[in-house]
């Protein structure tokens, strides 16, 4: 490595390690890292990880575990109630902010309802009446429990 591509590397190192992304290791394990000229410049450090991906053990089947979850719901899935109990009990937001939360909040439950986003729209559009309409269009559905059925089990 030249000269100036060392003194680069301390002071990206030490950078790393002062945002606390990096640590100190005395680890066996190590990979060669060099730079790469960004447009601007400057330089980009790059870790050539092939080696150790040589000799990673890998998971065949990383997905097994999440489907035999779902395989022991015979009858699908459905929204744990009490989880529904948040979304129907949630006071009515007054901020873009408060909004927002809510939307991630009965974002997460968007497969158990249908059209979901045309359903939400009301709300993203924080400027137009509508939005507490748009609120409890999507809580309603929520507290009826709708069932989705992933898939038919006597295929399996």
């Amino acid at each position: 490595m030249a000269s100036l591509e060392l003194k680069e590397l301390k002071i990206q190192l030490q950078e790393l390690l002062d945002k606390g992304f990096i640590r100190p290791s005395v680890s066996p394990w190590g990979a060669p890292v060099l730079f790469v000229k960004k447009k601007d410049g400057s330089m980009r450090l790059c870790i050539d990880y092939r080696e150790l991906n040589k000799v990673t053990v890998r998971n065949k089947y990383p997905f097994l575990g999440l489907m035999i979850y779902f395989i022991n719901f015979k009858d699908g899935i459905s929204v744990d109630s009490g989880k529904v109990d948040v979304a129907s009990n949630w006071r009515r937001p007054n901020t873009v902010t408060e909004i927002r939360i809510f939307l991630g909040l009965a974002g997460y439950y968007r497969r158990f309802i249908e059209g979901f986003s045309k359903i939400a729209l009301p709300l993203t559009r924080l400027t137009q009446k509508g939005a507490q309409e748009g609120l409890w269009c999507i809580v309603m559905p929520l507290i009826r429990v709708w069932v989705v059925f992933l898939c038919n089990m006597g295929k399996l």
